[in-house]
């Protein structure tokens, strides 16, 4: 006898099982999802098609020779072969024409190779003399040593110094200026100079003309070539002045009528104004109102330093110039109080000296030169170096009269007085003239054989002007100050 299971259906059938139904979709998920990421990887790891990428042009076997040769020729520039460095950019320019800088660097090569010899490339050193053949007895006299350990110490590494500097080529048309750099005469064009990498300031001045300045910054390795074509500094505009009516008619025939109705005072007039001389106009600004009573001085080579801070004490307000031209513009354009300079300066500017300082240095002077036969004979020969206080055309006749010539010499005119001393050096003048008072400072700037003349003394060396409306009371007791007059080399100050 059986016995059924009491939950047993009553017909008899087996109970259904659901666990095996999910069971066997699971596994068909997982099958399913492992064919999905089989395909994945498959396609991601199939070899990626790669564009190789077009090639290279060949480069133009010319183009490269160029190159290689102007290379080679600014090497030469560099070491000062210059008839070399011809020969080399003469080639590039042959191979390519359009290479960058090679033409300009042909025109300086060419200039510096026809330089005359003290200042072209130095000769090539003489072989070395051949060591005498050893004799045959010496020879065998030699008896072996044992070899000895020898501490060798390895050299520091030698930095290229091509490398860590870069070349600077200047050339002017015409030739002979004076190059600075960073404000120190360095050369006259043309010329070649190495200089640290970075920035520089470059002018080139003709006498005290300014006629370039340029920021440079150089990499290392590089070169700069500045080829410049200066005009002629131009001459002061002619003025046209109408004559007055003769009385001529248009046959040149006498016009006694166009006589006859002109007054004879309006010609008077016309012929003394004709035979006047030139006046200056005086200048159109006037003393400022407000603040301190402001002192502008024109007082080359000179540091004034402590001059300002003792006149700014007193309550003035100071402006120091060195240059003679800046010293024109702010008396025509600023409104000052005072104006100090040399008496000749301020006529220049139309100014009236209304003070004038005496005892101490006066305006004397010296000539400075480095040639054995310096006089005063031959100073109306020489081609002399002058700081410009008075311009273009006033300076000639001071000079002829510093020196007792009857004509004026000709001059190089400098701003400063530091830059007196790079006319000697660089030969573009025979001798100097220097105040006396500025003398001791610039010789002590250099160590050549300077020999001086002493020239003697031309007036007071200082004046002061005031403008219209000035607060003269204020600048003349700072300026009869102690300290003032020490640092200014005056005893006292006086009025006509």
């Amino acid at each position: 006898m059986y016995l059924s299971e009491p939950n047993a259906p009553p017909d008899g059938n087996q109970p259904r099982r659901p666990w095996l139904v999910l069971a066997v979709a699971g596994a068909a998920v997982v099958v399913i999802g492992n064919v999905v990421a089989l395909a994945v990887y498959l396609k991601r790891s199939a070899p990626v098609a790669v564009v190789a990428p077009p090639p290279a042009p060949a480069p133009d076997p010319v183009q490269s020779l160029a190159v290689q040769q102007r290379d080679q020729g600014v090497e030469a520039l560099r070491v000062g072969q210059y008839s070399l460095a011809v020969t080399k950019l003469e080639a590039a320019a042959k191979l390519d024409p359009e290479l960058a800088q090679v033409t300009s660097l042909l025109e300086v090569a060419r200039k510096l190779r026809d330089q005359p010899t003290d200042v072209n490339e130095a000769p090539p050193p003489p072989p070395p003399l051949p060591l005498p053949a050893p004799k045959p007895e010496a020879v065998a006299a030699r008896t072996p040593r044992a070899p000895t350990r020898v501490r060798v110490e390895r050299e520091p590494p030698r930095v290229n110094e091509a490398k860590s500097s870069g070349l600077l080529i200047v050339s002017t048309t015409p030739a002979k200026m004076l190059v600075q750099v960073d404000g120190q005469a360095r050369d006259l064009t043309p010329t070649k100079l190495d200089l640290s990498v970075g920035a520089h300031r470059v002018a080139i001045l003709d006498g005290s003309r300014v006629v370039l300045e340029r920021e440079i910054n150089l990499a290392p390795g590089a070169v700069v070539v500045i080829n410049e074509v200066v005009p002629p500094e131009p001459s002061a505009a002619a003025t046209v002045v109408a004559p007055p009516p003769s009385g001529l008619g248009a046959d040149d025939k006498l016009n006694l009528v166009g006589l006859i109705d002109q007054p004879i005072e309006a010609l008077a007039a016309r012929e003394a104004d004709r035979a006047a001389p030139a006046k200056v106009e005086p200048p159109p600004a006037i003393a400022p109102k407000s603040g301190r009573p402001k002192l502008v001085m024109y007082w080359p080579g000179a540091n004034g330093a402590a001059l300002r801070r003792q006149l700014g004490a007193a309550g003035l307000d100071v402006r120091l110039l060195d240059q003679s031209a800046e010293f024109g513009q702010v008396v025509q354009s600023e409104p000052a109080d005072a104006y100090l300079a040399s008496p000749a300066v301020l006529r220049q500017h139309g100014l009236q000296a209304a003070l004038f300082g005496q005892g101490g240095v006066q305006s004397s002077y010296v000539a400075a030169s480095l040639r054995a036969d310096l006089s005063r004979e031959q100073l109306a020969t020489f081609t002399l170096g002058v700081v410009d206080e008075l311009g273009k055309k006033e300076m000639p006749a001071l000079v002829a009269r510093i020196i007792g010539s009857a004509q004026p010499p000709k001059l190089r005119r400098v701003p400063k007085v530091e830059d007196l001393l790079p006319l000697l050096q660089f030969k573009m003048a025979e001798a100097i003239i220097v105040k006396s008072s500025d003398f001791p400072a610039l010789k002590a700037r250099t160590q050549q054989n300077l020999q001086v003349l002493e020239l003697g003394g031309a007036g007071p060396a200082l004046a002061v002007a005031f403008a219209p409306g000035a607060r003269r009371s204020v600048v003349e007791q700072a300026l009869r100050g102690d300290g003032p007059r020490t640092e200014l080399r005056v005893e006292r100050w006086v009025s006509p």
